[in-house]
């Protein structure tokens, strides 16, 4: 029976830059790849201007921004916890299933509870920021018997280690130009999901089975399979068809080619 950690949790949507991945339990970093498979308890960093998108298993997606790291601490049915350990991350969370389902993002500083919203949170080691442009999350410093806050849509606040929530404040200019990005992240997701429905049951169960052996394939057999998902999520069912028909004209062609290139030999034979 496969364990939790041997089940994808997400995978990587989108790539720009230098994005570096690190598996669950080894220190060595490598280089991510687009489409790539994310496990629990592993870690994605990104460096200067350079970026990533990850959609989780229940479509909710994550924009992990320039210089951040971020952990899959734990993405299960009911309970799903990342930790930003420094850095930005834009977070879209579809609406949650069941009302004791808990989504947290955890930073040095705070704990940020969401139920289903559209948020930012900025870290790092002595500070953390939030802003929520729809929905609200709830904060609870990182301190013995701290209560939690509440932040609503249109809001922001901060919170510095070792100290409860300040009073929120509308959201900035700044923050503003964060919430423009969003209707991009929207539109991926919607496109995540069409790329997954023209895929057939046979594919879609081909890839689960393939992704459950993940970590036991070389690098060399990853990077084939990341290719392949590519390939496949890339071609339309018209597209295909397209391909199909170019690819039998091109069977003809070269029998028709074959059949003459016999006929001149025949030839060339008779008269000798």
């Amino acid at each position: 029976m496969a364990q939790a950690g041997d089940i994808p949790v997400a995978h990587i949507s989108a790539l720009e830059g230098k994005v570096l991945f690190q598996e669950a339990g080894k220190g060595r970093w490598q280089e991510a790849e687009d489409s790539q498979p994310l496990f629990e308890k592993d870690k994605l960093s990104t460096k200067s201007s350079s970026s990533v998108e990850i959609v989780l298993n229940d479509k909710s997606i994550l924009r992990l921004e320039e210089n951040s790291t971020l952990e899959f601490k734990k993405l299960e049915e009911k309970k799903s916890v990342l930790g930003l350990q420094f850095g930005r991350v834009l977070t879209y969370v579809e609406k949650i299933l069941y009302p004791a389902s808990h989504f947290e993002i955890q930073t040095p500083a705070v704990v940020v509870g969401v139920r289903g919203t559209e948020f930012v949170v900025e870290a790092d080691e002595k500070e953390t920021q939030v802003g929520v442009f729809e929905g609200r999350v709830g904060l609870k410093g990182r301190l013995k018997k701290a209560k939690e806050s509440l932040i609503e849509k249109g809001f922001q606040t901060k919170v510095s280690l070792g100290k409860p929530p300040h009073r929120p404040q509308q959201l900035s200019s700044r923050m503003k130009r964060l919430e423009e990005r969003f209707p991009q992240l929207r539109k991926r997701i919607e496109v995540s999901r069409e790329r997954w429905r023209r895929m057939s049951p046979e594919q879609k169960e081909e890839l689960r089975k393939k992704f459950k052996e993940w970590k036991k394939l070389s690098p060399e057999e990853r990077k084939r399979i990341i290719r392949k998902v590519k390939k496949q999520q890339q071609v339309s069912p018209g597209q295909k068809e397209k391909l199909r028909e170019k690819g039998l004209k091109e069977i003809k062609k070269q029998k028709r080619l074959k059949g003459l290139e016999k006929r001149k030999r025949i030839r060339r034979q008779r008269k000798f």
